[in-house]
């Protein structure tokens, strides 16, 4: 055996992944040497049996904290008491889950039978819920502290029935994506709200980084899916049962950058976008150096669906000239990914008008929820937030307050608001809501933007190849999306 190993060779012999080994190492476990003048780092075959003493403790459930501290031990005697202390805690945990599994179990029985959850039923389906979540975040090396716990927990608490039988769902359609290799977007409606689909490694945003409430997600009727357009049949007929077995609106839409995105990384080889910060000036200034054809939100264009799907009066609005738009994004540096969500909110639904006033430092406002929005109040849950920190009212009856004045304006006016709100603030709080439009549903568009500017700024032939083949095969632009048009009318639906 050579005394020598680079860390994939060391990967091959020990078994261990890339990922565990630069774990481990972190931990101080087993730290790589530097040899010779090249600066790598290697591992030693003395190193070997170290590794494996470590997948040994590991899988008889020692903490990784606690193997740091066995691989010191030096006499039989410490060892003992180590070995003697893992065995009792593990004959209560054996008890505690003899217990969980009797209560599973119950639990499972009603469900297969329909019945009515009993309170005991529910909390402790609640319970495993938050368990397992908490244990995939930190898998995912999301720092458990007291804010995490608390929002994890408070979404988990609102679940409405309808959402705790969409979770096992949602699991059944992200194991049949892997196995047929299916490429699925970010999930949109109130997916990014959820710190549960973070941890089921769906969603791929931490709702914290952008001020969302996984509340929202609690009590959604619906779930929007995007998936590869060519290859969106199964995941159509699947979502399409899960429909009609819970009372639970699932819907995959067929998504011509998905298509291309796959293209280009057949062209390429796999692309790791992740590895890419998001405040990389390649992506923040993607519009500046770039230009904006192929850049997700800013390759806008008159012949969208939607937009000319929609009332007369705002075609007129926001029926922009192709200058206006270079204009627009010439100079234009996004700041940070909040910074590119509020520009394309603005600019789609409010217009250039508000959208000069946002760039240009927007205006003075007294609720501290908008100080990522220069003081506009442009996002349902800035405004649900706002409610809330002035009446004192729960997320639960704010959000149901919006949204059947939103549904129903014709059954309200300023006085379905809190009395308790001084008039000129409930006056503008009542006057937004027609114009609030959904943060968590807005930030799924980031996942999208951040991929074509990359590919723009390190594989532009390619990738533009791409859109172009695929604009001319299907007659249709490439940013084309789906969405709910009527109650029962959808576009693009797989």
């Amino acid at each position: 055996m050579k005394d020598w190993f680079l860390i994939g060779e060391f990967s091959n012999i020990t078994g261990l992944s890339l990922k565990a080994l630069r774990l481990y190492e972190e931990k101080g476990l087993l730290i790589p040497r530097e040899r010779g003048d090249n600066k790598y780092r290697y591992f030693s075959s003395s190193q070997v049996d170290e590794a494996k003493r470590i997948v040994q403790f590991k899988e008889l459930g020692f903490t990784l904290e606690q193997i740091k501290r066995l691989l010191t031990v030096t006499t039989e005697e410490t060892l003992y008491e180590f070995v003697r202390k893992k065995v009792a805690e593990s004959k209560t945990e054996a008890v505690e889950l003899s217990l969980r599994i009797q209560n599973l179990e119950s639990l499972l029985s009603s469900l297969e039978k329909n019945k009515q959850l009993t309170e005991k039923q529910r909390g402790v389906l609640m319970e495993s819920i938050f368990e397992t979540s908490l244990n995939n975040l930190k898998r995912r090396g999301v720092v458990a502290d007291s804010d995490l716990i608390t929002q994890l927990k408070s979404e988990v608490d609102h679940f409405s029935e309808d959402v705790q039988k969409f979770l096992p769902e949602i699991r059944q359609v992200l194991k049949v994506v892997k196995e047929k290799n299916i490429l699925i977007g970010p999930g949109r409606a109130n997916t990014a709200a959820s710190l549960v689909l973070f941890s089921e490694g769906y969603s791929p945003f931490d709702p914290r980084e952008f001020d969302l409430m996984p509340e929202t997600f609690s009590q959604s009727k619906i779930f929007m899916l995007d998936v590869e357009y060519s290859n969106s049949e199964l995941l159509g007929r699947l979502c399409d049962e899960i429909s009609k077995k819970i009372n639970f609106e699932v819907v995959a839409f067929k998504s011509p950058i998905l298509d291309i995105l796959k293209d280009v990384q057949n062209k390429t080889g796999e692309i790791d976008f992740e590895k890419f910060s998001d405040l990389d000036p390649i992506i923040l200034e993607a519009p500046k150096r770039y230009g904006i054809r192929g850049l997700f939100g800013p390759d806008w264009s008159p012949d969208f669906e939607a937009f000319r799907s929609s009332s007369p009066e705002f075609q007129a609005e926001h029926n922009y000239r192709a200058s206006e738009i270079e204009e627009l994004y010439k100079d234009l540096i996004y700041k940070s990914p909040m910074d590119y969500i509020n520009t394309e909110t603005i600019r789609d639904f409010h217009g250039l008008g508000l959208l000069k006033k946002y760039q240009t430092g927007g205006q003075d406002s007294a609720h501290p929820e908008l100080q990522n929005t220069n003081g506009l109040l442009l996002y349902r849950e800035d405004w649900l937030k706002i409610y809330m920190r002035l009446t004192g009212v729960r997320i639960a009856e704010a959000n149901s307050l919006l949204s059947s004045i939103r549904h129903n304006p014709q059954d309200h006016s300023v006085n379905s608001l809190s009395d308790s709100l001084e008039p000129d603030v409930k006056s503008s709080l009542y006057e937004s809501i027609p114009d609030l439009y959904s943060k968590s549903h807005a930030v799924s568009w980031w996942w999208y933007y951040k991929r074509t500017a990359i590919l723009k700024a390190l594989w532009k032939d390619s990738y533009l190849d791409s859109i172009k083949k695929w604009e001319d095969q299907h007659q249709m632009i490439w940013q084309e999306f789906g969405y709910k048009k009527d109650k029962d009318l959808y576009y693009l639906k797989a």
